[in-house]
């Protein structure tokens, strides 16, 4: 079993003389209560300036129950019996210093945490997506909820090693934290075998953040996304319109800051502050502009397709995605500076390439147009063991669209004809199809598990 912290002690020492008198030495808390128990017999005495307590009239050689108790509440107890002999001096336990509870989940500044939802997950390292989704229908899980003390327990634990995860309130991306938002910091226990009750020690951060605003080189505001430069589910938010911002519930510590535009590739230089820092500026360059239209090649008429823009070298992390309105115009803001191939289709099988677009030399690109022709339709089927994998679509190495694939319905592309190429991720390995298509071609492609 699993119960909440007790923080460092100091020596608690007991005495009995020839009147069986009880000496209590610890530190000086005179708001605390120091308490022998037998039975429905109580000895109390109060603890004084100087961290005694005596209480006399003590039964010698009967085991006695111990507890501290501060505003009726308990803070240390030995339930397995002190006996006395006449005239001994014993050091039995151990008081803990002022501010320190048990058990309990306690903020910052010693607070117990109320109603905090926590999570005891199997293992030392953080939980991945999938292990997140299962949580509810794992056995090497448990959830539990801080009373209004902050007390908290976890029954039926197993030996090994576990950690103690606090699931909310959280943070908004929306915006601010509010007040009894926690930081997601998870404690590791070590759980040795053949224990049967543990105390753990669970400081929970809230109210910490960072506070700053997101500027473009020209000191106006920007609206866009704050993140912590780390993996994935770390700390963000977004800035409002005039570019303030703050990021929070956050531990103490040294945290890297990046920020981008919402739906875009542009980033900013990465800047590293502290924990509870005011006034952070974030700069970022507003890129390029594109804007166009997509057009049937036969007709001139405008027309609704998906476009895909991907930076030239980038991979999946530089693909930009939109769709043109029904008169075929689209319009993209704060693309990434660089070289880039532009593809647009649509269901009924057309398709339009253009494979180079430098933005490096032009900021505004407003004269684009994509001329629809019969393209060649794809469908690729996987069937294997794996729940997902990634599929791309490429031409002379031009990234033109990505979707994901598992077993079951296929995946669908509109391609141009010539020569492209399938690559098939699964579980960090690559499977690569190279295949020619015709105008109006239809080709099916099934791809299997590589043992």
């Amino acid at each position: 079993m699993l119960v909440g912290a007790k923080a460092r002690v100091s020596p608690l020492q007991l005495e009995a003389a020839g009147d069986s008198r009880g000496l209590l030495v610890g530190d000086p808390v005179e708001t605390r209560t120091f308490t022998f128990s037998r039975g429905t017999r109580r000895w109390r005495a109060q603890f004084d300036a100087t961290g005694r307590a005596v209480i006399t009239g003590l039964p010698a050689g009967l085991p006695l129950r111990l507890a501290v108790l501060e505003q009726s509440s308990q803070v240390l107890a030995r339930h397995d019996g002190i006996a006395l002999s006449v005239g001994e001096r014993r050091e039995v336990s151990s008081i803990p210093p002022p501010g320190a509870r048990s058990p309990a989940a306690r903020d910052d500044h010693d607070l117990p945490v109320a109603r905090l939802a926590l999570t005891l997950l199997r293992g030392n390292h953080p939980p991945g997506i999938l292990e997140t989704e299962a949580l509810a229908e794992s056995t090497e899980s448990a959830f539990a909820l801080t009373g209004e003390d902050g007390r908290f327990r976890f029954r039926g634990v197993a030996p090994g090693s576990w950690r103690i995860r606090p699931e909310g309130p959280g943070g908004s991306h929306e915006g601010p934290p509010t007040p009894d938002a926690v930081a997601a910091v998870e404690t590791k226990v070590e759980v040795p075998a053949g224990t049967h009750t543990l105390e753990v020690q669970l400081r929970v951060h809230r109210g910490i953040s960072i506070c700053g605003r997101l500027l473009d080189t020209y000191d106006l505001p920007v609206q866009g996304s704050v993140t912590v430069d780390g993996p994935a589910g770390a700390p963000s938010t977004r800035s409002g319109a005039n570019g303030q911002f703050e990021l929070g519930p956050l531990a103490p510590g040294t945290y890297r800051l990046r920020a981008g535009y919402l739906a875009s590739g542009v980033k900013s230089e990465v800047v590293q502050v502290e924990a509870g820092a005011r006034d952070v500026v974030l700069r970022i360059d507003r890129g390029a502009m594109l804007a166009g239209r997509v057009v049937d090649a036969a007709s001139g008429a405008g027309v609704a397709a998906q476009i895909s823009l991907a930076l030239a070298g980038a991979g999946n992390s530089g693909l930009l995605c939109t769709t043109s309105q029904a008169d075929g115009s689209f319009h993209l803001d704060n693309v990434r500076h660089g070289i880039y191939a532009l593809c647009a289709s649509t269901r009924d099988g057309r398709c339009a390439l253009i494979a180079s677009l430098d933005t490096q030399v032009r900021s505004n690109v407003e004269d684009v147009q994509l001329s629809l022709q019969p393209a060649a339709r794809l469908k690729v089927r996987y069937e294997g063991r794996h729940a997902r994998g990634t599929l791309q679509l490429l031409q002379a190495g031009t990234l033109l669209d990505v979707q994901g694939i598992a077993p079951g319905p296929p995946a669908q592309f509109s391609a141009p004809a010539g020569k492209v190429e399938l690559v098939l991720t699964l579980d960090g390995k690559l499977q690569t199809r190279e295949l020619t298509l015709a105008a109006s071609e239809e080709q099916e492609v099934v791809f299997h598990d590589e043992d």
